[in-house]
């Protein structure tokens, strides 16, 4: 999946605008950068590719499991009753499905290649048609 993907996460389903400036850099503990606190989860400082600047960037909720996972605690949150499925079919790949039972409505996203992609597509279609 893509940072644009992520960023949508980020903003869409997590509720996190994307945040302004740049990550302020506060000192080194050998190899580890530490930042001033900021309140944002969603987003994360990350180095700007090829130079020594920061920047935020999304975390990668469309590649690893564990952010994803993320993905699926803020719907619940969001929505009261909510069921949730993610599954393997071969050889379309892996599929997510969130449901939510107050209003008998359902939201699938396509088909992907991942876990954390098909949890990704299927959250931004149920965020995308709440009322």
């Amino acid at each position: 999946m893509s940072r644009e993907t992520d960023a949508a996460v980020a903003t869409e389903v997590m509720g996190e605008p994307r945040p302004e400036g740049k990550p302020t850099v506060t000192g080194h503990i050998s190899t580890l950068t530490m930042f001033e606190d900021y309140p944002w989860k969603a987003w994360v400082p990350r180095l700007v590719e090829g130079r020594p600047d920061w920047t935020w960037a999304p975390r990668s909720y469309s590649t690893l499991i564990a952010d994803a996972w993320l993905v699926v605690e803020k719907l619940a949150e969001r929505i009261k009753d909510m069921g949730f499925s993610v599954e393997f079919v071969k050889p379309e790949g892996w599929f997510a499905k969130v449901w939510d039972h107050g209003i008998e409505a359902e939201w699938e996203g396509p088909y992907a290649d991942t876990a954390p992609e098909a949890i990704c597509l299927a959250a931004l279609e149920a965020v995308r048609a709440e009322p």
